[in-house]
């Protein structure tokens, strides 16, 4: 997908929206902007942006903001971050990250260990000529870090979000379409992640759409169609649904060993050419 830079109507909205930001951030110091117009040679203030993220994640204090400004892809290459930091896109504005920078297989943003990241109103896109390869893409991978998504799309990504263990992940309104796998929790027997997907759209991935192992996962308020396995809990993997609509997968659920899907029983399941394969829902109460 074609990234189209905006200008104008986004610049109006982008003002407006950064004076509330700054209101309500002043105490984790000056954003930081990027633009698709930007260098990186500027200070990445609001007068000079910069054009790509590590050069915004090198300025930006710990616990600031990195704000993009119009309609860009804002990386060439794999994008490491080891503070806390929040990144998003002005309201209107498409705030792009190129998974498949090269045809080898890699990640887009890569978390270490340790920070609290907010990507909000981002979109990760891969290119459809390399999707299917044998190459392995992420859009996101987490190690052991908080990790809130919100406002935000993963289209055709092989994986959209990989945590890893001991990461702690939620995701609220946001959208994984197209892809292998939606989001992987990949937890270890001594460091389970810890995730919570709310008001989210996981549709059309190939593989699974939430996939866990040694891990804990509620999912509420979301929809799960048209994957080839909408939840694939493996290994000691617990998933909890909430008012779910699980619709026109291959497999509902596809049970691994030692593992338990909740519901509050108020789950939606239709049109699965099998529900549940290898197990049995376990009600619990919402209490």
């Amino acid at each position: 997908m074609k990234i189209h830079r905006k200008s104008g109507k986004s610049l109006f909205l982008a003002l407006g929206f950064i004076g509330l930001g700054m209101a309500s951030t002043a105490h984790a110091g000056t954003p930081v902007y990027l633009s698709g117009n930007g260098n990186d040679s500027n200070p990445c203030n609001l007068q000079q942006p910069c054009r790509l993220l590590p050069a915004a994640l090198a300025a930006v204090t710990s616990g600031g903001e990195v704000v993009m400004l119009d309609s860009a892809d804002y990386n060439t290459g794999e994008v490491t971050i080891s503070q806390n930091v929040t990144i998003l896109a002005v309201p209107g504005a498409v705030g792009g990250i190129l998974v498949d920078y090269n045809s080898a297989g890699g990640v887009a943003i890569n978390i270490a260990s340790g920070p609290t990241v907010t990507l909000r109103n981002l979109h990760f896109h891969q290119s459809e000529t390399i999707l299917g390869a044998s190459s392995f893409f992420v859009g996101v991978l987490a190690g052991s870090a908080v990790l809130n998504i919100f406002a935000s799309d993963f289209e055709g990504v092989d994986t959209g979000v990989l945590a890893n263990a001991g990461a702690n992940v939620s995701v609220s309104q946001s959208t994984f379409r197209g892809g292998k796998t939606g989001i992987s929790f990949d937890g270890t027997s001594t460091s389970f992640v810890q995730g919570v997907i709310d008001q989210s759209t996981v549709v059309s991935n190939s593989n699974a759409g939430i996939y866990a192992i040694y891990a804990n996962i509620a999912v509420s308020h979301s929809n799960l169609s048209n994957n080839y396995c909408a939840v694939g809990p493996s290994t000691k993997g617990l998933v909890r649904l909430d008012n779910d609509i699980i619709s026109g997968n291959h497999y509902g659920i596809y049970y691994g060993s030692s593992t338990q899907v909740q519901t509050t029983g108020s789950n939606n399941f239709f049109n699965n050419y099998v529900d549940m394969y290898g197990g049995v829902l376990t009600t619990v109460s919402t209490k």
